[in-house]
């Protein structure tokens, strides 16, 4: 039977019930993620999942392997974790293991993104040189060497068309500069808001002055106020948004930098903060160039919130960039080479998605969105606690459901209004059957997601608003080993569909491997599920098997 059923529903324009649609309803498929793989495989699967469920063991297995380092066991540790959680959720440690992942997935309709899963946080270091000079070096030395590794994924990638990599900014720079760039950020928005009494969005240079430059770190260095608000009024209207706050007074404005440049302590960057971040945008602009020249797009990950303003500004700057609208080409198909990343579970989620939109609008480029719920939230929760301040994440599942799916809808609104906007202009040169009708690329959304009516929802609304299943603006993603059954099942029907496929030495993935784990153990439910449809494939090929056998064994008429 069709693993997609229809379920008739009634379409309402503007208040107003028009038609009926046929809209897919998403049925998964188990059989079609486990077929082809073995039983052994099927056996180890079902182990990880059911260690999962171990909520004890997954809250101890850090400081397990923190023992096991200190025993100098690592490699008992890394030997069991080959052959069961990266055998699950890795495509291997050598780049012939990596590229047969990705070519079984293609077969199966199912893109990759290449994901170097090495990440780094704050203190991740435990052997810090004394010698400020030597950090700053091996710093840097250790962010050359992963920029490399990076430019080998991009290589890999481009061994199959239409694929991505995966781009996190914390490794190609030390996460305490990262921090310390960051950090003025959430002053600067909280005194926004704070000063726009009147929720129009908008303040005066007298509410500016009073309010948002005192909270920059170099503010007391500001001889002239005024000079500072006519950078940021770009129009000369007298009243500044935003978004022209955060575009003028950024860190790659060498005339803004003094503001970030406070005395010692919190928010306060230093000239060696700037020469690195110059040597981090360096990095980042040499990948996007190779990635250009190979055709591979890249994703830039959403980390900690106390890094993401920074990691913002820098696919903010790769995009405007990368995915500027060239003259000799319909701005509506451009396809972005570089895509950010939205967390959802983040109280300003939405939001923020909204603002980047209205930046690529101002700014001329094609918009790239990944939407994704989130994968911090007991740290972040743990942190804003322990350092005393509202914790940034969604009060509710619910709310973080409520705004994932409004960020979709969101989204599809606008590709829907650009496809109209392409049509009428398509259909007066070359006719509304004209291929150029399907090729809108800008702007793209990427559904990130294992809730399975999250991507259902994208899939109505899409219908709804006229997009096609394969749309080149509209994609869907989950990670390698997880949920295979909504993956397998959309990659049959020909939607855009990709899977994360994290690759890199056992002992290095181990914080990755470690947050899989703690994201299935939350799930209980679902991790039972993938337990179920495993057990019913291996009752599959039982029966089967012995089906065939006595068939085999029955006498000849």
């Amino acid at each position: 039977p069709p693993r997609v059923a229809p379920a008739v529903t009634a379409t309402i324009v503007d208040g107003t019930l028009t038609d009926q649609f046929i809209l897919p309803r998403l049925l998964p498929d188990p059989h079609l993620a486990l077929a082809h793989r073995s039983t052994a495989q099927l056996l180890t699967s079902a182990l990880v999942y059911k260690l999962c469920k171990q909520q004890w063991l997954v809250r101890i297995a850090p400081s397990l392997i923190n023992l096991a380092s200190f025993l100098r066991l690592s490699w008992l540790v890394n030997a069991v974790t080959r052959r069961t959680f990266f055998a699950q959720f890795c495509a291997g440690e050598t780049e012939p293991e990596i590229v047969r992942t990705m070519r079984t997935l293609k077969a199966h309709g199912i893109g990759s993104i290449l994901d170097v899963s090495i990440e780094a946080d704050l203190g991740g270091d435990s052997k810090i040189p004394s010698d400020p000079a030597e950090l700053r070096a091996r710093q840097n030395v250790k962010a050359d060497a992963l920029a490399k590794e990076y430019e080998r994924s991009i290589e890999m990638a481009s061994q199959e068309p239409a694929s991505f990599i995966a781009l996190k900014v914390t490794g190609l720079a030390s996460p305490e500069l990262i921090y310390r760039l960051s950090l003025p950020y959430r002053p600067m928005r909280s005194a926004f808001v704070g000063a726009d009494t009147d929720a129009d969005g908008l303040l005066n240079y007298s509410e500016f002055k009073r309010c948002v430059l005192p909270a920059m770190p170099g503010a007391d260095k500001v001889s002239s106020p005024s000079a500072v608000f006519g950078m940021v009024d770009t129009n000369n209207d007298g009243l500044v948004d935003w978004l022209d706050i955060e575009m003028a007074l950024s860190i790659s404005n060498v005339y803004a930098r003094p503001l970030f440049m406070g005395k010692d302590g919190y928010g306060a960057s230093s000239e060696a903060d700037f020469e690195d971040y110059e040597l981090l945008m360096g990095r980042l602009n040499a990948l996007a160039e190779f990635a250009k020249t190979t055709d591979v797009r890249i994703m830039v990950d959403a980390e900690h919130s106390y890094f993401q303003p920074l990691i913002d500004h820098a696919a903010l700057s790769l995009m405007a960039k990368f995915n500027k609208f060239q003259p000799s080409h319909p701005e509506h198909f451009q396809a972005p080479l570089i895509y950010n990343t939205y967390q959802m579970y983040i109280k300003d989620g939405l939001r923020k998605l909204k603002t980047d939109w209205e930046r690529s609008h101002r700014e001329g480029w094609a918009f790239g969105a990944k939407l994704v719920r989130g994968a911090y939230m007991f740290l972040e929760r743990e942190r804003a606690t322990k350092m005393g301040y509202p914790s940034p994440i969604n009060d509710t599942i619910e709310d973080t459901h409520d705004m994932y799916n409004a960020g979709i809808r969101f989204l599809l609104e606008k590709i829907a209004a650009r496809q109209r906007e392409t049509s009428s202009v398509v259909g007066a040169t070359h006719g509304d059957s004209s291929p150029f009708a399907q090729q809108l690329q800008n702007p793209s959304l990427f559904v990130a997601t294992h809730n399975a009516n999250s991507i259902e929802y994208m899939i109505q609304q899409s219908r709804l608003l006229g997009i096609k299943p394969n749309s080149r603006t509209v994609m869907a993603g989950q990670l390698l080993g997880m949920h295979d059954d909504v993956s397998y099942t959309l990659g049959r029907d020909g939607y855009a569909i990709y899977k994360y496929v994290p690759y890199g030495p056992v002992g290095e993935v181990l914080p990755y491997l470690i947050r899989r784990a703690q994201e299935n153990s939350s799930v209980l439910g679902t991790i039972q599920k993938e337990i179920n449809n495993i057990k019913a494939e291996l009752k599959r090929r039982i029966f089967n098997r012995r089906y065939r056998h006595e068939r085999h064994q029955q006498p000849q008429q």
